[in-house]
Order: C-alpha cells, then structure tokens, then sequence
C-alpha cells in the first residue's frame, strides 16, 4: 500500500525513542502515544511470541547435521544354576551361585548423506523465519496505524464534544431570550417551542458526541495503553510519501510485507518439494559404540566391546507414498505462486485506491492534500479587497456622487 515508507519510517521513529524509552511525564504526543502502542500492545507482543517461537525451527533443523549421542548404563541381580558337560561319559561341571552384573555403554550415530534433506530442510526453516518476521511487520503496521487514528479520533471527537456544549449555550441562551420577548409581547409561543425543540436537539447531539468520545477513549486505552490526556495537535505526514502514484505502486510491490511474506512462502514451499524427492535418494550413516560389562556370567568378570558400522540405506519400494508427498508439495508450490500474484495485485489495488483517497479528501484526520490546498487557498485573498469599493466605471462614480450618467 501506499503508506508502507510512511509505516517503514514511523517504525524507525518509534523503535529510535523505544530505545531511548519513553517517560510518562513527557508531552503526550502522538510519537510517544505510538511508542507506548508498539512496547505494550497485547497483539503486538503475541505475535513477536510467535516469531520467537518459529526461530527455533532453524536449530531444529541444523541439528540433522550433528552426530546423536546416547549413553547406556545397567544394573541389577543374577541367579545362575547350570550344569555343563563335555561329552558322553565325562563328568559335568555344576556352576550356581548369584551376581550383579552390571555394564556401561555409548554410542554414537552421525548421518552422512541423507539426500540434502538437513539442507533443504534448514534452508526452509530459514524461510520461514524470514515470513514469520514478514507476518510481524503486518502486525506492527497494523497496530500502528490503529494507535495513530485512534490518537486523531480521540481529538476529533473531543473537539466534537466541544463544540456541541457551547452550541447547548448558544440554543440555552437563544431561548432565554425568546422567552424575554414572548413576555413582552415581540414574539409568539410557537417561536418559544421552536427555540427549546432546538435546545432539546442540540442536548441529544451532546449526549451522542459524549458517548462517540467515551468510545473512543476505550479504543485509545486498548491499543495504546493509557488514558488520553492532554493530547497533542497530530501533524501531516506528506513528507514521508513517494511523490508520484508509480512510485507509490513500484514501493509498495517492493517492500510491502504481506508481499514479501508470500514470497517467502514460495521459498518455503519449494524446499519442501526437494525435501519430499530427498527421501527417494540413498541414506549413509555412521555408528560407533562401546561398552564394559562387569560379571556378566560365572566365569567371566569382565568384557568389553568396541564397534563402528557404516550403513547405506537405498530405497526400492515404500508404497508410493513419497511420490504422493511429491506431487502434494508440488501442487502446494503452484498454489502458494498464484497466491503471490493474488497478493502483488490486491497490493497494487490498495495503493491506488489509499491515493486516490488521499488526493481526493476521502480520509479524515487531517483531510486529504486537495482539501488542505483548498482551505490554504482560502487563507490567501487573490487580490485587494479594498479594490471592491473602488467604483469601476463613469456610471458608478457619478451615481456615488450624486448625479446621472449622461
């Protein structure tokens, strides 16, 4: 949209003065009242809980490349009654007797190859950071510009508020002085029904103007934090927009984050379809493992064992299954690149209508750019006033001294 460089450089105002911090005794102006919305805004805060929560993907993913280590250790009670002879006619050996056999072991399993799937899989995870940072930005606007309008409609509605209480003083005193001259005769009682139906009428817009501000604050509360009090005059932000529509549209497909959100989200989607063809490729694995053992039978006090294996693992027939996940995951990738398309348009549809609105005086705050020309122009007389008495001909020179034009 449109206002994607005014939200970029708001945010860097506000995340400037959040590191500065912001003091509750300063001015309460509209930078502060933004600043207190992005530390302390509930939604905001979840939602950073949940990039925290989507950062963790990408060690989960990287731990594919590191070796699993697993110590084994055992203990307990043996009982052992066994009679071993050698052959027809020997004389047989008798062991009984009780022991605890005890043992210790480790192993180590470190994958070698598994079809790029730790890399594809880490790269994804990446991706998806990057989205869920892109998902935060949304967030973060939003939440911006809902504290902003509310700040402007708090002032608004107050001055609303305002100028309904002195017009219930102009229509009290207007019937006060209807009410005079019904005394005396000047007027009749109809003009002393009318006058206090006016004042009725003005009491009721009062009530609603109150209520629309009552709301208002809650809103300000919600978002911002706080109770408005004593707020400052907003002021245009003109200076931070493009200068022409094709910029605007150009910015916005550029750095709009629902934008680049999608992307990502092709970028996601397409490791996961090389993820989903990695499980079709050979796997390599390495393991290693030792272990002692301590009277582990009668006649046998101690052993120990050493071993390392390399295992390939080569994939002939699972069902069929992986080649579902693959045409799956490449159906989801032609999904997510029509989404991409959907999304720069309706960005592209966005920004020219915000324009048009800006340009034309459709919004409200501080009005649109046509209407502060206009009331600008208004302030600026286009010529002399006195010169509209000055006669402009002979006729109303002579008229204004007396005679007739001949």
């Amino acid at each position: 949209m449109y206002g994607v460089k005014v939200a970029t450089a708001v945010s860097a105002v506000v995340l400037l003065m959040a590191q500065i911090g912001a003091a509750p005794a300063l001015a309460d102006t509209i930078e502060a009242a933004l600043v207190r919305a992005y530390q302390n805004n509930p939604q905001l805060n979840a939602q950073r809980a949940q990039v925290r929560s989507t950062d963790e993907g990408v060690p989960q993913a990287l731990s594919g490349y590191r070796p699993k280590v697993a110590l084994t250790a055992s203990a307990g009670y043996q009982y052992t009654d066994s009679v071993t002879t050698q052959g027809p006619g020997t004389l047989g050996v008798q062991l009984h007797g009780a022991q605890p056999p005890r043992s210790v072991g480790l192993t180590v399993n470190q994958t070698l190859f598994n079809g790029q799937q730790t890399a594809n899989k880490t790269r994804a995870a990446e991706s998806q950071v990057s989205g869920a940072r892109e998902a935060l930005r949304v967030m973060e606007e939003s939440v911006l510009l809902s504290a902003a309008t509310s700040y402007m409609d708090y002032l608004r509605d107050a001055a609303i508020v305002e100028v309904q209480k002195s017009n219930v003083r102009v229509l009290e005193q207007t019937l006060k002085q209807t009410r005079d001259r019904f005394n005396v005769g000047e007027v009749t009682r109809t003009d002393v029904a009318q006058s206090e139906a006016q004042l009725a009428a003005g009491k009721t817009q009062e009530l609603t103007a109150e209520a629309n501000l009552v709301t208002t604050r809650a809103n300000f509360r919600r978002i911002i934090g706080n109770d408005p009090v004593n707020l400052a005059p907003g002021s245009p932000v003109d200076r931070f927009l493009p200068g022409t529509l094709p910029a605007a549209v150009e910015l916005s497909l550029i750095e709009n984050p629902n934008v680049t959100a999608a992307m990502y989200g092709v970028d996601v989607n397409f490791l996961t379809v090389k993820i989903n063809e990695g499980a079709l490729l050979p796997t390599v694995s390495l393991q290693a493992s030792v272990q002692q053992a301590y009277e582990q039978t009668l006649v046998s006090a101690r052993t120990f064992n050493a071993s390392a294996t390399a295992q390939l693992s080569v994939p002939i027939y699972q069902g069929g299954g992986e080649y579902s996940l693959i045409r799956q995951s490449k159906e989801n990738l032609a999904q997510q690149r029509l989404n991409l398309e959907l999304t720069r348009d309706q960005t592209r549809a966005n920004t020219v209508t915000a324009w048009g609105q800006l340009e034309a005086g459709t919004g409200h705050g501080l009005g649109s750019r046509a209407q502060r020309r206009a009331r600008r122009s208004q302030g600026r007389p286009a010529h002399d006033p006195r010169r509209a008495e000055r006669p402009t001909d002979s006729g109303q020179r002579a008229r204004l001294a007396g005679h007739r034009p001949a």
